[in-house]
């Protein structure tokens, strides 16, 4: 499809240079009070400053282009707008082209998704106020998709879901029947969270639509899909704001299915132990704080500031611990959060945004533990500086291509009669001029030890164990003999089995169980909710269902096992390219079998499903490398227990998108090598005395790596001359 690029009018551009002068003079004021605390603010960009009450940001490539698109719904102006990515640095940092996709008054939500099922890209917009109504902005089935004048903006009847105020909504196939749903929640008097059940055909008309109620609700912040007990399908994660009507705080909907009535209420589990009778929980989020495999939550909340995440203990989403994280100074009130590694140290940090940071308050930071994840005081470090007083929810996308992660947000009052800054992104500099540099120049300045670099610090991998970088050359094979066993051909259609179809009672934790072995016709078995497909004679992966656009809220992870057993000294070899390397992780499972040395597929083997604890900390013994992790250099682990043993070189993320990178690792006894982009990555000898020998190899995305494909899978067995 041709998407024609709408220039935002010279107002704006005009409006934007006003905000630029103005916050040059924020930070002359102010700045030096908070640097001198927590450092310099970040460079911030003014994505659109034109219209009033920027609400939140939500992102979905809707053009296919490989970038980002961003929705923002502007509550004081009663308009939701569609912002087109204009791609690489210089643009990305100016006024994106700009799309009104309808009036939305009172809007404080806009999401993307393909609602009707036409290939396009639509808007929903949550409204409360006045108007207290979900709309869908349609976007033109045919013809010029930014011309906003074909787009058409329908609202659910009152007659359908009620006359209540709606806050925030996700597209979701709640039933599986193939057609997007919509899970939305309110605020206020007879607020619900609910899903408005699309119809099979004549999607455009709403009344056609069904409409079920989930669970009351007093002011949804945050709604988030994730499968919380492992049953296979999607339950929904909620943060609740206010403490009237006992819903307080973080907590999840399980989904009934299978077998169960989807259209009622849903079960309620509460993550958080509540709070005071003042406390409202703000925007939440998911990430996996202790690195043990399984998604904690993070919440902050206010009256009073704190930042809380909860450890999840089981499989089961009842068990929980919290741990309370004290709330920087000098800052406004608690707002959102996002997890990322902000300073590409192997470490998870904590982006966070606060409401009524006047001046000289900040309104955004970002912090990191000293000792641990379980530290009580964190290290705050600033990004917005005194400038603006009311930030909103957070995206984290590295949008300069530099391979760090910026962060993306909207702030709807800068003072008195404001605007507000609008929709921004603040340009993370940890990375600044890295963009695109060569191997040798990156591993230098990030202090990594070289041959003959005598002057370099001691070089250190992931939470300071030892980093094997050795070289830029290839891996040495000339004592070694290889023998082909084994190569995939991916100009032709592979036969890959599923897991579930190994397995009865799926959906059923207790009852579940494994019936029997991969049939001999397959050559592999896929875990996990995500799916592949074959394209120009390679094998995609997509971290997201089948039928469904990769969002946060969609996306999967996945393990592709090869169902032969590889024998203990062998040279893998395969290439890899994934579609952005800058976000993303890549694993390969080394000699894997059960933990008495039976198969990963013998019928005592539990569900594994994609997860990374059930892959590392399960009934599996293995070795595996995660070779791309987006953040400069790649670990080396042994399992069970996930235990990391080395760090190496990444030499994946520095490159271009859709770099075709060969990937191969020597095993011999002990020893294993790695190899990236033809350059030694790293290396390693397993000292204990259980050194594993034969067994499956698997690969592994993780739901943030979007589309990666492979090529080339060779294993060859390898004896010294």
């Amino acid at each position: 499809m041709m998407y024609k690029r709408i220039v935002v009018p010279r107002a704006y551009a005009l409006i934007h240079a006003k905000w630029a002068v103005l916050l040059s003079l924020a930070a002359l004021i102010g700045q030096q009070a908070l640097a001198d605390v927590r450092g310099p603010a970040w460079p911030v960009n003014v994505i659109d400053s034109g219209l009033s009450g920027g609400d939140g940001v939500r992102l979905l490539d809707v053009d296919n282009d490989g970038d980002m698109d961003l929705a923002v719904g502007w509550e004081q102006s009663g308009v939701t707008r569609l912002y087109l990515n204009p791609g690489p640095v210089p643009e990305v940092r100016d006024n994106w082209p700009a799309i009104n996709c309808g009036v939305a008054p009172d809007v404080e939500d806009a999401m993307l998704a393909d609602i009707d099922g036409d290939g396009r890209i639509d808007v929903v917009s949550c409204t409360e106020g006045g108007n207290r109504r979900v709309l869908v902005h349609f976007a033109p089935t045919e013809g010029d998709y930014a011309d906003s004048a074909a787009w058409t903006t329908v609202e659910f009847p009152e007659s359908l879901a009620g006359d209540r105020k709606w806050m925030f909504a996700i597209a979701l196939d709640v039933n599986e029947d193939g057609h997007l749903d919509i899970v939305a929640g309110g605020k206020d008097t007879d607020a619900k969270i609910a899903w408005f059940e699309a119809p099979e055909t004549n999607k455009r008309d709403l009344s056609q639509w069904g409409y079920h109620e989930m669970s009351n609700a007093t002011w949804i912040m945050s709604v988030i899909p994730q499968d919380m007990d492992g049953d296979g399908d999607t339950d929904i994660v909620l943060s609740d704001r206010r403490p009237d009507g006992g819903l307080i705080g973080v907590r999840w909907l399980e989904n009934p299915a299978p077998g169960g009535d989807q259209t009622g209420p849903w079960p309620n589990h509460f993550i958080s132990e509540g709070g005071g009778d003042r406390t409202e929980f703000m925007f939440m989020t998911l990430a996996d704080m202790d690195g043990d495999g399984d998604l904690d939550a993070i919440v902050p909340s206010k009256y009073p500031n704190s930042i809380d995440w909860y450890e999840r203990l089981d499989e089961s989403g009842a068990n929980w611990t919290e741990h309370k994280i004290l709330f920087p100074p000098h800052m406004g009130e608690a707002k959102g959060v996002n997890v990322g590694d902000i300073n590409l140290d192997g470490q998870l940090d904590i982006v966070l945004s606060c409401g009524r940071a006047k001046y000289p308050l900040s309104g955004m930071v970002w912090m990191e533990y000293g000792t641990s994840v379980l530290d009580s005081t964190w290290i705050d470090h600033e990004i917005s500086g005194p400038a603006g007083s009311k930030f909103d929810r957070i995206e984290l996308i590295d949008l300069d291509g530099d391979g760090d992660l910026d962060a993306l947000t909207t702030e709807e009052n800068f003072g008195p009669d404001s605007l507000g800054i609008g929709a921004i992104w603040y340009e993370n500099p940890t990375r600044k001029g890295f963009a695109g540099v060569d191997s040798e120049t990156l591993v230098a300045a990030a202090g990594v030890a070289q041959s003959g670099a005598d002057n370099l610090p001691p070089p250190q991998g992931a939470k300071g164990v030892e980093f094997s970088y050795y070289d830029d050359k290839p891996l040495d094979l000339s004592g070694y003999n290889l023998e082909l066993l084994y190569e995939a051909d991916f100009s032709e259609p592979q036969r890959i089995l599923r897991e579930k179809k190994l397995f009865k009672n799926v959906g059923d934790e207790e009852n579940r169980k494994r019936i029997k072995i991969p049939p001999d016709q397959y050559d592999w078995v896929l875990e996990g909710g995500a799916h592949v497909t074959m394209n120009n004679d390679r094998l995609e992966f997509h971290t997201y269902p089948v039928g469904k656009e990769w969002t946060e809220e969609t996306k999967e992870h996945m393990v592709l096992w090869n169902t032969r057993e590889f024998p203990a000294n062998f040279l893998l070899e395969f290439d890899v390219s994934p579609i952005d390397p800058t976000n993303g992780l890549a694993i390969v499972f080394l000699s894997a079998t059960g933990l008495d040395g039976e198969s990963i597929f013998a019928l005592n083997q539990k569900y594994r499903g994609g997860s990374f604890r059930n892959t590392t900390k399960g009934e599996i013994d293995s070795y595996h490398i995660s070779y791309w992790a987006g953040r400069g250099y790649a670990n080396l682990r042994k399992n069970h227990g996930a235990n990391l043993k080395i760090s190496g070189m990444d030499h994946i993320s520095s490159g271009a998108p859709g770099k075709i990178v060969r990937v191969r690792v020597l095993k011999v006894g002990p020893d294993i090598k790695l190899e990236t982009d033809g350059k030694n990555a790293l290396q390693w000898s397993d000292p204990d005395e259980n050194v594993y020998g034969a067994g499956r190899i698997g690969l592994r995305n993780m739901g943030s790596s979007h589309i990666v494909s492979y090529g080339h899978f060779k294993v060859w067995e390898v004896s010294p001359k």
